[in-house]
């Protein structure tokens, strides 16, 4: 999957898309809005308040570091969002 994030950091940039094939070059606009989600950690429970998280530093950084920095140049922010128990998302109690 890593490749596939990669060949969005120059559409990010230019806001177009440039294809080139054998005998023709096309120029597409190309301004969009990334969502993007990931896990904090590979077993996701990083800073969870609940579970204990299992991976080891290095394991944590092994895994935040697979977006690449120049990628991460190009979001503009991020939002950690912690675990919600079942009855703040039911509006129970």
């Amino acid at each position: 999957h890593r490749e596939a994030l990669e060949v969005l950091r120059q559409p990010l940039e230019d806001g177009m898309i440039f294809i080139s094939r054998a005998a023709l070059s096309l120029t597409y606009p190309s301004r969009f809005m990334l969502v993007g989600a990931m896990n904090p950690c590979l077993c996701g429970f990083y800073r969870d308040p609940v579970q204990p998280c299992s991976c080891t530093p290095a394991q944590i950084k092994r895994y935040t570091s697979r977006i690449s920095g120049p990628l991460l140049d190009r979001i503009d922010f991020t939002v950690d969002v912690p675990r919600l128990k079942y009855e703040e998302m039911a509006g129970v109690g």
